[in-house]
């Protein structure tokens, strides 16, 4: 992107931006050899490159992979609630 972007705009100085790409194929197990970028062909290293990834709670018989923060917000959200619903009786 940076190459494209001097093409366009010359010397200007490239925007500080936030831009996460996800991909539709959830790589759960990863296995040894998994490509987890492929840049284009003639791309230098760019040593300072922002590369995330979440942790999943994965358990292929009965459920599909979902991210471990998402999972455990829905737990403390159901905790909360249940506890809350006792309120009354305590």
């Amino acid at each position: 992107m940076k190459e494209a972007f001097a093409q366009l705009f010359g010397d200007a100085p490239l925007p500080k931006h936030d831009f996460y790409l996800g991909s539709a194929d959830k790589l759960c197990p990863l296995d040894a050899g998994d490509e987890l970028l492929i840049d284009t062909p003639n791309a230098e290293v760019n040593q300072e490159i922002d590369f995330r990834f979440e942790v999943a709670f994965n358990e292929p018989q009965v459920a599909q992979p979902e991210p471990m923060l998402g999972v455990l917000i829905q737990a403390t959200d159901l905790v909360d609630g249940l506890i809350r619903g006792f309120e009354p009786l305590v």
